[in-house]
């Protein structure tokens, strides 16, 4: 994800003392733990080994501020500074994965790929000086790179951990960590800071209104995805394709939900099921990769094609900020920090959701996030007084009414017909695309033409179906499997046999390791989701991928965090073949 257009500079933190010069107090024979480390000219250089480590000394306080300027002379990775919190250390890394991710490795158990810190694109320019400031406290460290912050954590220290390939002989050292990249380091300075007084988020909405987040338990009400409580009481969202986190019903018709939320990572929407006069729709906020806000559906059309469609990007990265939700018997407001951003009035009748909304009660309230962090806090939900006469409660049949399911793949007849009309319309885009770079933006942009607006819906498949045939051959595994999500959404097509062929596809043109190691990754999502799916014959599949991409990175570390995920995901993948095993001699 690119850094926000606009500089985001931290409060000035309390000094509690001098700045603490680390550079002049480095003796690279004495504190080298992988690595030969050079000094020349009061210039810190790290070698191009993979796993280098050089110790600095220990932080002078719980909370202080690190600094660091420095450069990337060559290789695909950046900075990796190990960082002390309350006694835990972390690595966070600049540019991890050959340029793919910045984060800590590692957080939960994960590396810089996939935990909540996570964000995607690269930072650091070859040549190119950055100053890196590290605020840390005993629960949050945040990293700014000239200015604008990349990783703002906050949450139990004990969350926090080392990969093995960083490991310190020492856990309560300050660390530079590289992966075969030389960089040149001009500068490490230290100052202790002050500590923070805890505070505590005042309630956004009135008396009367239910705290959501003390009635949630996540072993009953998570259906997909990892949700997870922080130490400080906020939910945190899976990165997963539309998780779910199921919340009390409405406590009236008319009805009030509001919430504070802040994207950590990630370009998906933000949705939220609703109960609207017995009709269940999502209200999204920056559908399609960030580009659309509105309903789905609305007269069968999705939030993309209706009368609440709104263009534009809303919930930027590392901002929070206040939605509300207000739902009446016949209209629908949704608010951004008081300024309304959705807005439905009309027969409730004209709601529905897609298969992806549906679940077994439909009268609750339901979190949906896509592939993106969220963090939510202040979840309130407060009953409204009604405007006039109220009308019977809902019952099942009303709320169940209006859910339409995926439409069937169209005939032969109307696909080939729709493929010479974007043939036609496209020649010339489609043989000036060479460049990954060209093929990705051609893909993105027919992925957002494809509005299913005509009665057989062939011209929005066959504009994915072209959109995901684009992403593969640009390499881009992420940009093809959320065009895979879209189009499965829409059509009655298996989405995870498509993301599998689509790592067969990519796989052929990955030579280096890097390349290979991100795709193991990928195969172990994959994993996760069709365990998520129960559908054990694509969790096998997709472990061999995953071991067969780890085995062409060479690297034994690589291999080794690979195949105990793979062994985790078999175990739960025969439990899930047993427990069909034994449905069927029920039968």
């Amino acid at each position: 994800t690119p850094l926000s257009s606009e500089a985001e500079t931290a409060s000035p933190a309390l000094l509690a003392g001098e700045p603490v010069d680390l550079l002049k107090q480095i003796d690279v024979k004495r504190d080298a733990v992988a690595g030969d480390w050079q000094v020349a000219d009061g210039v810190l250089i790290s070698p191009d080994t993979p796993f280098s480590r050089l110790l600095l000394p220990p932080p002078p306080a719980p909370d202080y501020e690190l600094t660091i300027v420095g450069e990337r002379v060559r290789g695909g990775w950046g900075l990796g500074v190990a960082l002390v919190a309350d006694g835990r250390q972390t690595v966070a890394e600049i540019d991890g994965f050959n340029g793919h991710f910045t984060g800590f490795s590692a957080l939960d158990g994960k590396g810089c790929n996939e935990n909540e810190t996570s964000r995607q694109g690269r930072l650091m320019v070859d040549g190119k000086p950055v100053r890196l400031v590290y605020t840390v406290r005993p629960n949050s460290i945040r990293v700014a790179l000239d200015g604008r912050t990349i990783i703002d954590w906050k949450g139990d220290p004990r969350r926090l951990s080392m990969i093995d390939g960083y490991k310190l002989p020492d856990p309560t050292r300050l660390a530079l960590c590289e992966f075969k990249t030389v960089c040149r380091i001009s500068k490490i300075e230290v100052v202790p800071l002050t500590a923070e007084p805890s505070s505590v988020s005042p309630a956004m909405v009135a008396d009367g209104g239910a705290d959501v987040l003390k009635q949630i338990d996540f072993t009953r009400d998570a259906f997909r995805g990892k949700w997870q409580l922080g130490t400080d009481g906020a939910i945190l969202t899976p990165d997963d394709a539309y998780p779910v986190l199921v919340l009390p019903s409405p406590p009236a018709m008319q009805y009030r939900l509001s919430m504070r939320a802040e994207r950590l990572r990630g370009t998906g929407a933000f949705g939220v099921r609703l109960v609207v006069g017995g009709s269940l729709v999502v209200a999204f906020i920056d559908a399609f990769d960030g580009t659309i806000s509105g309903l789905g559906e609305v007269d069968g059309r999705h939030c993309n094609n209706n009368v609440t469609t709104r263009p534009g990007h809303f919930l930027d990265e590392g901002r929070a900020c206040n939605l509300v939700y207000t739902i009446r018997e016949r209209s629908v407001t949704v608010e951004l920090d008081g300024k309304p951003l959705i807005t439905w009035t009309g027969d409730p009748a004209s709601l529905s959701v897609h298969d992806i909304a549906k679940l077994p009660d439909p009268s609750r309230l339901v979190l949906l996030p896509n592939s993106s962090v969220f963090r939510l806090t202040n979840i309130e939900l407060v009953p409204l007084p009604s405007k006039g006469a109220s009308s019977r409660p809902p019952n099942l049949a009303d709320l169940t009414a209006g859910n339409k399911s995926r439409r069937p793949v169209p005939d032969d007849e109307a696909l080939k017909k729709a493929k010479e009309e974007m043939r036609k319309k496209f020649a010339s885009r489609l043989s000036a695309a060479k460049s990954p770079d060209q093929k990705r933006g051609l893909a993105q942009e027919l992925a957002q033409k494809a509005v299913v607006d005509d009665e057989t819906g062939a011209r929005a498949y066959v504009l994915l179906s072209q959109a995901i045939d684009l992403a593969k051959t640009a390499g881009d595994l992420d940009l093809a499997w959320q065009t895979i999500d879209q189009l499965a959404k829409t059509f009655a097509i298996d989405g995870l046999a498509l993301r599998q062929q689509s790592l067969v596809d990519v796989g052929k043109g990955a030579k280096s390791p890097e390349q290979n190691w991100v795709l193991a990754d990928a195969a172990c999502r994959l994993m996760v989701s069709a365990l998520a799916a129960r559908d054990a014959a694509t969790v096998k599949k997709a472990a061999t991928q995953a071991q067969s991409f780890a085995k062409r990175t060479k690297d034994k570390t690589v291999q080794k965090a690979i195949t105990s995920r793979v062994n985790d995901a078999a175990k739960l993948a025969g439990e899930i073949e047993a427990v069909a095993a034994a449905r069927e001699t029920l039968k």
